[in-house]
């Protein structure tokens, strides 16, 4: 099931590429995440857009991304059923260069942390179809204006109709009380040594006479 597109969404395809980047680098500039992946400030804002761009490129070959229409925001799903990407689609998308880019240990760092990420969503996630909210960004200059929220109430109506739960990781505390405003739940935090932590956060979907309210 598709989201459906309005006024203030339209569904996103690889000629926005650059935008959806942009959007995103500028909002998760200063994660902590962000900050893990790419210690080196001076590089920061570069390595972040790169970053992105590449993970955008593989949210809009195995899912779907949208944004309002004057790209202020994005966010990038799995649908339910869609296999997690491989690594081999990871490095079709240009992730093999972060070995060449960074070297040896900080691809090992970031491998690790990811894998871990990956082990605790098929944890709570193992023998469900469900909907892989892979990022939902808002440009710094419009955070706080409700975007973000347009296009993530789509996600939970969606979520809603087929009855599939949404899965989604945040990397600060401070988010998990954003998205428990929409019905998710925390199931962090997941703490790792020399890692930063994160929150698994999963909304069931509502009861087709509760949703409809």
């Amino acid at each position: 099931m598709h989201i459906q597109e309005s006024p203030q969404r339209i569904r996103c395809t690889q000629q926005d590429l650059p935008r959806l980047a942009e959007i995103a680098a500028a909002a998760f500039l200063d994660y902590p995440e962000t900050r893990f992946y790419f210690p080196q400030a001076p590089t920061r804002e570069r390595d972040a857009r790169w970053l992105c761009e590449t993970l955008l490129k593989v949210a809009l070959r195995k899912g779907e991304v949208y944004a309002d229409p004057q790209f202020r925001s994005c966010m990038a799903f799995l649908p339910p059923g869609v296999a997690p990407a491989s690594n081999w689609e990871y490095a079709l998308a240009g992730y093999w260069q972060f070995l060449f880019r960074y070297g040896a240990a900080a691809t090992r760092k970031i491998s690790d942390y990811n894998a871990r990420m990956d082990a605790k969503q098929h944890e709570l996630m193992a023998g469900r179809r469900y909907y892989h909210l892979w990022l939902l960004a808002v440009h710094p200059q419009h955070q706080a204006s409700g975007l973000g929220g347009h296009l993530l109430k789509a996600l939970c109506a969606a979520s809603d109709a087929e009855a599939k739960p949404v899965y989604l990781v945040t990397h600060t505390q401070a988010n998990t009380r954003y998205y428990e405003r929409f019905g998710f739940e925390d199931l962090g935090p997941v703490e790792g040594p020399d890692q930063p932590p994160f929150w698994p956060m999963k909304r069931e979907p509502l009861p087709a006479d509760t949703a409809a309210l």
